[in-house]
This record gives C-alpha cells, sequence and structure tokens, in this order.
C-alpha cells in the first residue's frame, strides 16, 4: 500500500465516523433524547454537516410538510446544512420550534 491509497483509507475511515455520528445525532432527535432547536442553537461539527430538514423531520411528530413549510418561513433551503443555512436563519429556526413547542 503506498502513500496515497494510505491516505484514501484514512479519509474514507474518517467519512465513516461522520456518518455514523450524523446518524446518531438524528436518533438522538427521533428519540427525543434531544431537539432540533437544541442541536441548532450550538451546533457542533457533525450537527454543522447536517442538513436542516432532516434534522426537522427526525423529530418525534414532524411531519415532512410541516417541516418544510418552516424552513421556508425562516427563509432556509431545504438542501441546506446547518452550516449552510448561517446563524441568523438558524436562529430564527431555533427560535420558531421552541414557540412551537411551548404552544403545543
Amino acid at each position: 500500500m503506498d502513500h496515497a491509497d494510505d491516505a484514501e483509507a484514512r479519509a474514507l475511515a474518517r467519512l465513516d465516523e461522520l456518518r455514523a455520528a450524523r446518524a446518531a445525532t438524528v436518533a438522538a432527535v427521533a428519540d427525543g433524547a434531544t431537539t432540533p432547536a437544541r442541536l441548532l442553537r450550538s451546533p457542533d461539527p457533525v450537527t454543522a454537516g447536517l442538513r436542516v430538514l432532516t434534522l426537522l423531520e427526525a423529530a418525534p411528530g414532524a411531519s415532512k410538510v410541516g417541516s418544510r413549510r418552516l424552513l421556508d418561513e425562516v427563509g432556509i433551503d431545504e438542501l441546506a446544512t446547518v452550516e449552510e443555512a448561517g446563524p441568523d436563519p438558524v436562529a430564527r429556526l431555533a427560535d420558531a420550534l421552541d414557540a412551537s413547542a411551548a404552544a403545543s
């Protein structure tokens, strides 16, 4: 195995670790162990790489249509990751999620 193959193997292993960490984060939202609002307020590198829509749809009781409408209301593209969405729209979304949770 030459140096290029070794570097590629390390990169692929790192991608596998990231995918597993992202899946665990989504599972934590789905299980109710955390909320999308909490993750959006203080995103770590794993959360920053997740699509915002994925986080919203993973929440118990969330609907696909409602999640997309909420993203549209705060001005976040449905394909954007947390990092791509930007801090201001993400903060507005977290506020909207908190308000929605308080109302229910």
